[in-house]
């Protein structure tokens, strides 16, 4: 597969979403507010280690566990997403996406996370963070994600 240029973004919707079934209603938004398309859809059963790839940056941190027990907890949603515009697609989804932020204790999720209910729950096994979905935040984990999630007969040229 060819590097992706900026203008594509992978995006995954979280198991959480898509058992309340807004999945489509984030894919809608997502596609009106940041005016791009999908290319390539699948819904695949995420396991530890692809998390582990997901959020390299996350993975010592305290809160690694509850991102794990969302993502291992039923199928998530991937989409690959082309923009036929000149804008940077990963910068301008990070923008419509939002914050998702509970380092201090205290919950903030702003824009489309916000809009579709991000939320931290709590149960026996402990913390899950609910925040919806994830995209790539540049053309580096772009290429990344597809690499990890599109198999061979399923190849995009980027």
């Amino acid at each position: 597969m060819s590097t992706p240029s900026g203008k594509f973004c992978f995006v995954i919707i979280t198991p959480d979403a898509i058992r309340e079934n807004i999945q489509e209603k984030i894919i809608k938004d997502i596609l009106q507010e940041a005016g791009c398309r999908v290319i390539w859809r699948k819904n695949v059963h995420i396991e530890e280690r692809h998390v582990r790839e997901i959020y390299p940056q996350h993975v010592d941190r305290k809160h690694f566990p509850s991102i794990v027990r969302n993502f291992i907890s039923g199928p998530s949603l991937l989409f690959l997403l082309k923009s036929d515009s000149n804008c940077n697609l990963p910068e301008k989804i990070k923008e419509i996406k939002g914050l998702f932020d509970n380092n201090d204790g205290t919950l903030r999720a702003s824009g489309l996370r916000a809009k579709h209910g991000a939320k931290i729950v709590k149960n026996e096994s402990g913390e899950i963070f609910e925040f919806r979905f994830h995209s790539s935040e540049n053309e580096l984990e772009t290429k990344a994600l597809c690499n990890l999630f599109l198999k061979d007969g399923e190849r995009i040229s980027c």
